[in-house]
């Protein structure tokens, strides 16, 4: 690569008509931290500037790919379309997988995107190839990053999840589940599990890292739950540890904190989307704003016809976005609802572990 392309964001939660724009994203995670002081005292003129020398290297990146037919570095093929590309001929699509698993590891970003959509699109017919192609591709960000719903989720991420079930696609999200360093990335994985309809899935996972009595994994099964939708059975797992010290504690009170924010964000939803009364509409909308997460997408509903949601509810758009990536920051740093650990205490528990045993 003759240049380093800026990083950019491809998402797909724009309406149906809609066209989807490409995001330039900032840089300050591969800044010194003298940089990132500097950032901050930025002059507007210095941002534009910044901005615009970011996107001239995006459309020289983009040229580049055109004039050599490799577009699809840029753009999302979709699910659909490799469905019926796996139907219509499936050994050519494994076959294009085998070769996307010999690319060299520094070549990886250019072929992340794709290599996700032939992984789920093989996991119906070869679980086995597909989460070799999974399992390659990981901690490889591409070039583009592609997100789906408002939570931004990873297109990985979100895919993973999506295909079809097998041992070794449940072996790959336990893995995944077991070596997530924040709460963000707990929850980007939940949102996503939950949206394909995993919640039992997850619910009996957590349930199995209860009772090794491990601390970190009791603890990971409780951020689980708690970033996890409305059930009886999160809910009372989460109460059962209410009254815990320590590490297991915190994290049982955070998952707490996390489990009731998306209840209240049910409880204003469903009252506004049904209320006829305008001040009453501008009450809940602007509780909503204040706890909303990117769990909405899994229990929001079309507006009713006429009512007051249909006409005013984009002018919670906004509001909601914001809470939601204040939610994603103040995620990041945290794991448990802690301040993140050094690695050597995020190990999974060894083979065979029971605090239990005498």
């Amino acid at each position: 690569m003759p240049f380093r392309p800026p990083r950019v964001s491809l998402g797909d939660d724009a309406g149906g008509d809609d066209v989807t724009r490409f995001s330039l994203e900032d840089d300050d995670a591969d800044l010194s931290l003298d940089q990132r002081f500097a950032r901050i005292n930025e002059s507007d003129e210095a941002f534009a500037a910044r901005q615009k020398a970011g996107w001239d290297r995006f459309q020289e990146f983009e040229k580049a790919l055109t004039k050599s037919g490799a577009e699809l570095i840029l753009r999302d093929i979709g699910s659909e379309a490799m469905r019926a590309i796996a139907d219509a001929n499936l050994p050519s699509l494994q076959a294009i997988a085998r070769q996307l698993l010999a690319v060299p590891t520094a070549q990886l970003p250019r072929i992340a995107n794709l290599a996700s959509r032939v992984a789920r699109a093989l996991s119906a017919t070869d679980p086995e190839l597909a989460v070799a192609l999974f399992r390659r591709c990981n901690g490889h960000e591409a070039f583009v990053r592609i997100t789906r719903s408002i939570g931004s989720v990873p297109l990985m991420t979100w895919d993973i999840w999506h295909s079809e079930d097998s041992a070794a696609m449940s072996n790959l999200r336990r893995d995944r589940l077991e070596r997530c360093n924040s709460d963000h990335a707990l929850a980007s994985e939940v949102l996503a599990a939950c949206h394909a309809g995993h919640q039992p899935w997850l619910e009996a996972y957590a349930v199995e890292a209860i009772e090794t009595g491990h601390p970190v994994a009791t603890a990971r099964a409780l951020t689980i739950l708690g970033f996890a939708d409305e059930s009886a059975g999160a809910g009372a797992t989460i109460a059962r540890f209410s009254n815990h010290g320590g590490m297991v504690g915190r994290a049982a009170e955070a998952a707490r904190f996390a489990y009731e924010h998306n209840l209240w964000s049910r409880t204003w939803y469903q009252r506004l989307a049904h209320t006829a009364d305008r001040v009453e509409f501008w009450r809940y909308g602007t509780l909503l704003g204040k706890i909303a997460d990117a769990r909405m997408l899994l229990w929001t509903r079309k507006a009713e016809e006429g009512g007051l949601l249909e006409r005013f509810g984009h002018s919670l758009n906004r509001p909601i976005e914001r809470r939601i990536e204040a939610w994603k920051k103040k995620r990041d740093g945290k794991l448990f609802g802690q301040d993140q650990p050094r690695d050597v205490y995020l190990e999974p528990a060894p083979e065979g572990f029971d605090l239990g045993e005498e």
